[in-house]
């Protein structure tokens, strides 16, 4: 038996190459699958970043609705308080609070909406007349967005001093959109808006949308990301009972499956590599 070690050290020092690529060929099949599951981790990271990217800014929103009357001041302040804590750990930039009135009617049969904005002008271009500069529970200065004009009755206490087009996608999307054509009266700041004495018993709906931060979706994983904006939920219905948080949950989780099936075949072509050699 003691030859047995020696005979081997003799076909080593005899043929030293052939040994070289054997053990080099083992080290790089052991790394292979290493090196082919972080890829495909990374691919499907990048594909539901992709996937997300791709959609329309109102389905990668988070949008925070609350319909009821009209709250006041103080109230207004502590749900905005609240949403946006909770919004944080989904976002990367603070919500824009808006509000949205129902369906309002003209003498003349048709309908527009009424809605306000905080910081409008980060997110409308003026493009005749002026920026509304003060709101009142008698007078309100809006801008018209939209096609038409509508005649106003002067006992709701608007104004209409110019026109406006949208220059942030998120402004009224989503579950707040008032409809392709509808013409839409803006006024800016929420709480100012929603202490118009003429519309003081008509229902709207508070809201605070911010796109969803792509980054921390893939940093965390669709799945911990989806905890967390479970918890939101959980925690805002917690405080106020008539709240709703819309959240692109089943497209991220669609967009998550798409990218597990192409890592997996990812994963699949390095083990064939790592097979053939």
């Amino acid at each position: 038996m003691r030859f047995v070690p020696l005979f081997a050290w003799a076909r080593l020092r005899h043929r030293p190459a052939r040994w070289l690529l054997v053990a080099l060929g083992v080290a790089v099949a052991t790394v292979l699958p290493v090196l082919a599951e972080n890829s495909a981790a990374i691919v499907a990271a990048q594909a539901v970043r992709y996937g997300v990217a791709q959609l329309d800014p109102g389905q990668r929103s988070l949008i925070a609705s609350a319909y009821g009357q009209r709250l006041t001041p103080a109230q207004v302040g502590r749900l905005d308080t609240e949403v946006r804590k909770e919004l944080a750990p989904l976002a990367a930039t603070p919500p824009r609070a808006e509000l949205l009135y129902g369906r309002l009617a003209t003498g003349a049969n048709t309908t527009y909406s009424l809605a306000a904005a905080d910081d409008l002008a980060s997110a409308v271009r003026i493009t005749e007349g002026r920026a509304p500069r003060s709101c009142t529970p008698t007078r309100c200065e809006v801008v018209v967005t939209g096609t038409g004009t509508p005649a106003l009755s002067p006992d709701l206490g608007l104004v209409i001093v110019g026109r406006a087009v949208r220059t942030d996608p998120l402004l009224l999307s989503g579950t707040f959109d008032p409809g392709a054509g509808v013409p839409v009266l803006l006024a800016d700041g929420v709480v100012p808006a929603t202490q118009l004495a003429s519309l003081e018993q008509f229902p709207r709906t508070y809201g605070w949308v911010t796109p969803i931060d792509l980054d921390r979706v893939q940093h965390l994983g669709v799945s911990a990301y989806l905890a967390r904006s479970a918890q939101a939920t959980e925690d805002l219905l917690g405080f106020y009972p008539g709240i709703n948080l819309d959240a692109p949950d089943d497209v991220l989780r669609a967009q998550d499956a798409r990218a597990r099936q192409s890592a997996r075949r990812f994963a699949l072509l390095g083990g064939s590599a790592t097979a053939l050699l």
